[in-house]
This record gives structure tokens, C-alpha cells and sequence, in this order.
């Protein structure tokens, strides 16, 4: 068996159980509660040609997770669309001064699932 690399031991550490598949990613994928761990966002929605995380999360991928448990301290590990949606978040928030309304307004007009829209304010 493979060692786990630094993305499969934090999935693994989180409660998602590997699932060996010769077609996955490193020959495995992680589970948890029917949903797929996401090592990487922004490779993962270009190798399956989506433009839009709703499409991830019609296929079981576990975008919510993917935001809420970043770790935050270390910009510098954030992909480019995790970026964007903090930049947007940063962005209604300071406009709007509420962390409430911006969640209203990332949720109603972006489409944000309620996690995401959180961890765009935070």
C-alpha cells in the first residue's frame, strides 16, 4: 500500500476512508458520509471540464468541506479560486459591514452554499 501523501493523511484525519480505484487520483479517492474529498479544486473541476462548483457537488465531490477546513493560517496554500471567493467575501463585507447581509448576498446573488459563504467572510 501507497504512503498517504500531505492531502490524503489531512483527508484521512478528517473522518474520510480511502476507496482504492485504479482510475482515481494515486490509485485512491477519500469518502466520507457518501461525499469525495477534493485534494484540489481548481485541477480537479479542469480535468472534468466544469466551470461551476455545483456541478462538483452534483457529482458527490465535497466542496464545502474543501473551504470550511482549509487551513487558513497559510495563505500561501490557498488555490486561486479560494482566493477569489475570499476576495469576494472581503469585499461585499466591507461594504456592507454585516457579516450577515454578506452571507445573504454571497448565498442569493453568488450562490454560495452557506459554509462557503462563511468561509468567504472569515
Amino acid at each position: 500500500m501507497k504512503k498517504y501523501n500531505e492531502s490524503e493523511q489531512e483527508a484521512y484525519d478528517r473522518g474520510f476512508r480511502a476507496v482504492y480505484d485504479n482510475e482515481a487520483y494515486n490509485e485512491r479517492y477519500f469518502i466520507r458520509d457518501g461525499l469525495i474529498w477534493i485534494h484540489d479544486i481548481d485541477a480537479l473541476m479542469k480535468k472534468l471540464y466544469l466551470n461551476d462548483e455545483d456541478e462538483l457537488r452534483e457529482l458527490d465531490y465535497d466542496v464545502d468541506e474543501y473551504y470550511v477546513e482549509c487551513d487558513m493560517e497559510e495563505e500561501e496554500r490557498l488555490s486561486p479560486r479560494q482566493k477569489q471567493v475570499k476576495a469576494l467575501g472581503s469585499k461585499i463585507l466591507n461594504s456592507l459591514g454585516s457579516k450577515k447581509d454578506a452571507i445573504n448576498i454571497l448565498i442569493k446573488r453568488y450562490h454560495f452554499s452557506y459554509s462557503t459563504a462563511r468561509y468567504a467572510i472569515s
